[in-house]
């Protein structure tokens, strides 16, 4: 059973990783850096909490312990600072939103009036 599971994980984390890599073909770079750093320090947070658990494990109870409220701690940061990003990102994407509607309001504008000016000329 336990051997199954093991079977199971790994190849959800092969697809996983394979899926990963397709939609990062597809980031900018900033946005691929953005991603790769998230990745290392979920992975650091992971080992940490892997280290706590062990520690507890081990019979070190308060070392333990001191080890998951810090590694709770850094990833309550970690999430909040990923909120704060987001947050940036999102008004770029509404004043880009917002711009390219300008855009397009103008674009239709002047199509009129080219529309406007040609069937003028059409029935002169």
């Amino acid at each position: 059973r336990e051997k199954e599971q093991l079977s199971l994980v790994g190849r959800l984390e092969e697809q996983l990783r394979e899926r990963s890599e397709e939609a990062a073909a597809l980031l900018t770079p900033d946005e691929a850096r953005r991603l790769e750093e998230e990745r290392r320090t979920l992975t650091e947070l992971r080992e940490e909490l892997l280290r706590a658990k062990e520690a507890r494990i081990d019979g070190e109870e308060e070392g333990g312990e001191e080890a998951r409220r810090s590694a709770q701690a850094r990833y309550e940061h970690f999430k909040q600072m990923q909120v704060e990003e987001l947050s940036l990102l999102e008004e770029s994407l509404i004043q880009q939103k917002d711009r390219l509607e300008r855009e397009v309001a103008s674009e239709r504008t002047s199509l009129g009036l080219l529309l406007h000016t040609h069937k003028d000329k059409q029935r002169q």
